[in-house]
């Protein structure tokens, strides 16, 4: 199952977050240069439960919980920075991340990254994938079944895409920049209760 937010969060909800992050992604860039060390690859940087991200999570619980039911238990949330020219390609997330909602938090106001979401569920019996299938180019060719029929979305910041775990999820291959210098998104994962 996945769903698309339009307006999840509000523009000074996700103002709030993004100039919260610089200073601290800053810093964090500075101390990787001192240890001649790559700060932002191809992945980005990001840190987990950073707190302006949790401003909002009993409104974004309320929601999710309303839409995908209640068999599942918030964890955490993640935030990435992507430097222009970034990958993303095919995968699944892996165990333990059973619910995923991805909200953007910036964008460069002419940049197009849609996300792509797998409309065809990944059968339990070849969830195996998680292990085989990271964020790599050779997910295309073993996830190639799940590609042919997709849905893409195209988020301003605000905008969430939430997807259960037997999704495939990536964004374009074939756009490997945008305009801009970087790109930030906010991930809240949930996991199955026991």
């Amino acid at each position: 199952m996945y769903k698309f937010y339009k307006g999840l969060m509000s523009k000074n909800a996700v103002d709030t977050v993004y100039h919260a992050l610089l200073p601290v992604l800053l810093e964090n860039m500075n101390k990787y240069q001192e240890l001649d060390t790559p700060a932002i690859n191809g992945r980005g940087l990001g840190t987990i439960n950073f707190s302006e991200t949790m401003l909002e999570i009993d409104n974004i619980k309320t929601i999710i919980e309303k839409d995908f039911g209640n068999e599942y238990e918030f964890t955490h949330s993640y935030i990435r920075l992507y430097p222009n020219s970034s990958v993303l390609n095919p995968h699944i997330d892996r165990e333990g991340l059973d619910l995923t909602l991805s909200v953007n938090i910036y964008k460069h106001p002419d940049t197009s990254w849609p996300f792509n979401i797998s409309k065809i569920q990944i059968p339990k019996s070849e969830m195996q994938f998680e292990h085989e299938v990271g964020d790599e180019k050779e997910s295309y060719v073993l996830l190639a079944k799940y590609l042919k029929e997709f849905i893409s979305f195209e988020t301003e910041p605000g905008d969430g895409v939430c997807c259960t775990r037997d999704h495939v999820h990536w964004r374009d291959f074939n756009t490997l920049s945008f305009e801009g210098d970087h790109f930030v998104q906010c991930f809240y994962h949930w996991k199955l209760k026991s």
